[in-house]
């Protein structure tokens, strides 16, 4: 595994907190997260990502 950091907005940081805390049993925020990336890399997987070129 490679470990890196990524810096969220206040209000993501907290509905992912939520999301894990919501569980039946409380999941960590870093599980969350990886199952939210794996989805997106699954869901992108060989095909052009649009990204907009402005940011937050």
């Amino acid at each position: 595994m490679k470990r890196f950091s990524v810096s969220l907005d206040l209000d993501e940081c907290e509905e992912l907190r939520r999301i894990a805390a919501a569980h039946r049993q409380p999941l960590s925020l870093q599980y969350v997260i990886r199952c939210a990336l794996q989805r997106f890399i699954d869901y992108h997987k060989g095909k052009q990502l649009l990204l907009p070129l402005d940011r937050k």
